[in-house]
């Protein structure tokens, strides 16, 4: 997500989070808070129109290269064109790299397949591990993708990991007009053009160029987020409440307040030094201590501060301090018990995964510094 991007959505959570927050509250007090609302049709047509630009320019681009052959000017232009337009295809036309199947870790799938079992959703289909403070539930067609980040997983307690990934299982029941469905493939599409249409400020005259069609673009991306966004922001309220309600409040809120120190990791990353990085798990650990290790008094400031400000674990979700109120207002009673040696085999299978992940950070890090 581009910079312009992600602070047209603050300024949208900062306009409209509060009336989203008391929206949520006021459904989960009338236990309606489950219920989906359709998006505007207006976000769909424009949507549809959308996901039509990639196959339209590998079409042109074929039309190209087929009437003007053998132009070698006109035929790199056209490869050039189905290039793009193949890169920019919805994620379903696209091979997805590094996913992990059930064989290779079933401890992980078993805790994903009770935890899918409470919600009554389709079971996981495949783990993707990256080496981030992240984790994200991606949909493509026939798989249904839970990505884990090394660092993220190891910075937090057992019952913690329980509540991110539930919280991220339960985007598969909530319907977020963002992920899923038309308008969350539009914005994949609209995101993938921002990143080629962006001007570069080292070539000027690309920038001339590519300045018109950036700004139409960006016009597009702001309207179907604008669209979609009272839905999209409502619908993170309910993944809270659903992970809640596998996982209990206590490790949601938790885990909802650790995702919110993401920025230490880049400090630590600062202090590093290329020819003294340790590699596979010990790094990813080295990045981890870099939130578990705050002092308690330090951390509690930092997130007292930054709910005061209503900042956000990142712009596309809504302000930090009016997930923690919502989560306050639930029951913890019915929240069922996993048992620790199913958490324990998770994390045993998982770290050699997380080791490989520490290895590409390091060659990463060696390259950046020219080591």
């Amino acid at each position: 997500m581009n910079k312009s991007t992600a602070q047209f959505r603050e300024r949208l959570n900062r306009r409209l989070g509060e009336k989203i927050f008391l929206d949520a509250q006021k459904d989960l007090i009338e236990r309606k808070l489950d219920r989906k609302r359709t998006v505007p049709v207006a976000a769909t047509v424009l949507s549809l129109a959308i996901l039509a630009s990639p196959f339209v320019s590998i079409t042109l681009g074929v039309l190209l290269i087929a009437t003007t052959f053998p132009n070698v000017f006109a035929i790199i232009i056209g490869l050039v064109m189905v290039g793009i337009g193949y890169f920019l295809l919805p994620i379903r036309h696209r091979r997805l790299e590094g996913l992990l199947e059930r064989s290779e870790l079933p401890a992980t799938f078993h805790l994903l397949d009770q935890i899918t079992d409470r919600m009554g959703t389709e079971p996981i289909t495949h783990v993707m591990v990256t080496p981030d403070f992240n984790a994200f539930m991606l949909h493509t067609t026939g798989k249904r993708v839970i990505g884990i980040g090394a660092v993220l997983w190891r910075a937090t307690t057992p019952e913690e990991r329980l509540a991110i990934l539930a919280h991220e299982v339960a985007h598969q029941v909530n319907g977020d007009p963002a992920r899923s469905g038309l308008t969350g493939k539009a914005l994949h599409t609209l995101e993938g053009w921002l990143w080629f249409l962006e001007p570069d400020a080292d070539e000027l005259f690309a920038e001339i160029i590519m300045y018109f069609p950036f700004l139409i673009v960006s016009g597009l991306h702001r309207l179907l987020l604008r669209l979609i966004f009272f839905e999209s922001q409502r619908s993170e309220y309910l993944a809270d409440a659903l992970g809640a309600c596998v996982a209990g409040v206590p490790a949601s809120l938790s885990a909802l307040q650790k995702s919110m120190l993401g920025e230490r990791i880049a400090v630590a990353r600062l202090e590093m030094h290329a020819n003294r990085v340790p590699g596979g798990l010990a790094l990813v650990d080295r990045f981890a201590y870099a939130i578990t290790g705050i002092p308690v008094r330090e951390r509690d400031a930092f997130i007292a501060k930054a709910n005061a400000e209503k900042l956000t674990v990142d712009s596309t979700h809504p302000p930090t301090a009016y997930r923690i109120a919502f989560l306050d207002l639930l029951s913890d009673a019915d929240a069922p018990v996993f048992g620790p040696d199913e958490l324990r085999d998770s994390d045993s299978e998982l770290e050699g995964q997380f080791a490989k992940q520490g290895d590409n950070l390091q060659r990463e890090i060696q390259i950046e510094e020219g080591w």
